[in-house]
């Protein structure tokens, strides 16, 4: 009996584990198990059951036809790559051949990594569907590969925005990637890691708080005192400026915690939110904490760190007062640059992806902060024209080819229905190589019974 997949099912597509959303007959919509925000449709033939959400055991399948198995030698990298094109992810394993001016555009990169000389800001700028988000990640993929740590924020104007700078850090902390780097507590790996000797004495300092410093001073405190596994989750939360618990809620508990052996004093026990209550201080307080996280991980043994903020706010902000808290942010990043803020050298480099925008007043803020770094600190991306749309088509079949076999010529009937496909959407680089990853896979699976 030929194999019905069923919604909830858990299937195989290539590399990837997924749930059956939808059946539609001739292809299944699939989502991504973990990232349900990646969703596609697929031939019944690509799929492999794996199961149901709730463990019950699926249908046994009807032989695959040979088409679908790889070629020999398996391509593990170009299956993973195809992979990553179906769902329409960035495949940075492939990142070099599937970029359309790639030695320019890293040359250029290269140069705005983090650098022990100071703070470095940019730009990444194009027009919707030009690669922004793609550029960004390959950037963040160089400055790993070079030993600094990096981490990704995108904006929405609306829940995550410069306007609420906890809120950035929020988002921003947990995406910290790099060598060596611990997942688990990751910004406590970088208080324990840091040589002493390294941080020459404050981390921040400025003319406010220096927030990554006192909540250091007080990791050490309780990592001497054989106590930090009790507030690990605690303090990683806070220094993450999650919603719960408080700094304050957590100092009480450390306090009430030494109240009897009095190990560490009650004035060496302090816990910093990384942004304070007042307003008119927290687009220092956000700045300081990049800061000082990039002299963290400095002192840890990494380059520095690397923060990119995509989409950056193209979809506008809720109303003109977040408009102008986002733009004092930009300006405190302008006197950081420049340093009027007393903050102490730091490898560490912001990196912002964005249309160009005259008309909208936090872009034209960002415009101008950029200019003041000079010209070659924006890189201006073209849309891909129909040219650069076939030759990444035509890369993306041979590669497909290498895998599963086959001619690896586009024909043009399949390049035709890609283009017809994206015409008019606003992006069109990843649906469109969606759609001829789509096309050869029929070509090469070939549709069910």
């Amino acid at each position: 009996m030929a194999w019905d997949p069923q919604p909830g099912e858990r299937v195989q597509f290539g590399a990837i584990q997924a749930f059956v959303v939808e059946n539609l007959g001739y292809t299944i919509r699939i989502k991504s198990a973990g990232t349900p925000t990646f969703s596609m449709a697929v031939p019944t033939s690509a799929l492999r059951p794996l199961g149901t959400q709730n463990g019950t055991a699926a249908q046994q399948p009807r032989a695959l036809p040979p088409a679908i198995q790889p070629s020999e030698p398996d391509h593990g990298q170009g299956r993973a790559v195809l992979d990553a094109l179906r769902f329409g992810l960035v495949p940075l394993a492939a990142a070099k051949g599937l970029t359309i001016g790639y030695d320019a555009f890293a040359a250029w990169a290269i140069k705005q990594l983090p650098d022990p000389s100071g703070v470095r800001l940019a730009a990444v700028s194009g027009p919707f569907g030009a690669g922004k988000s793609h550029a960004m990640a390959l950037m963040r993929q160089m400055a790993r590969e070079r030993g600094a740590l990096t981490a990704h924020v995108e904006i929405d104007g609306r829940e995550v925005t410069l306007a609420d700078p906890a809120a950035i850090l929020r988002a921003l902390w947990p995406t910290l990637d790099g060598p060596r780097i611990e997942r688990a507590h990751s910004l406590l790996a970088l208080h324990l890691g840091a040589k002493a000797d390294r941080l020459r004495g404050a981390i921040a300092a400025g003319p406010v708080i220096d927030r990554v410093r006192d909540n250091h001073s007080l990791v050490r405190r309780l990592r001497d005192a054989d106590a930090l596994d009790h507030f690990a989750d605690d303090l990683d939360a806070v220094m993450g400026s999650a919603h719960a618990p408080t700094a304050s809620s957590v100092q009480q508990r450390i306090v009430k915690h030494f109240s009897q052996s009095h190990s560490i004093a009650k004035s060496d026990i302090v816990v910093r939110p990384m942004i304070g209550q007042k307003v008119e201080d927290r687009p220092t307080d956000f700045v300081a904490a990049l800061v000082g996280y990039a002299r963290l991980a400095e002192a840890a043994g990494w380059t520095g760190l690397l923060v990119t903020i995509d989409e950056f706010e193209i979809h506008g902000l809720s109303t003109p007062a977040a408009a102008q808290r986002a733009v004092k942010v930009l300006a405190t990043l302008a006197r950081l640059k420049t340093n009027q803020l007393g903050l102490l050298p730091a490898p560490l480099s912001v990196v912002f992806a964005t249309i160009d925008d005259g008309g909208n007043e936090v872009a034209s803020r960002l415009a101008k902060l950029i200019v003041g770094s000079g010209e070659e600190a924006r890189w201006a991306l073209p849309e891909i024209e129909a040219d650069g749309r076939r030759e990444l088509a035509c890369r993306v079949s041979r590669l497909h080819a290498e895998v599963y076999g086959g001619s690896g010529v586009l024909d043009d009937a399949t390049l035709r229905t890609a283009e017809a496909a994206v015409s008019g959407a606003g992006e069109t680089i990843r649906p469109f190589l969606k759609r001829i990853v789509w096309d050869l896979d029929l070509r090469a699976f070939g549709s069910p019974p």
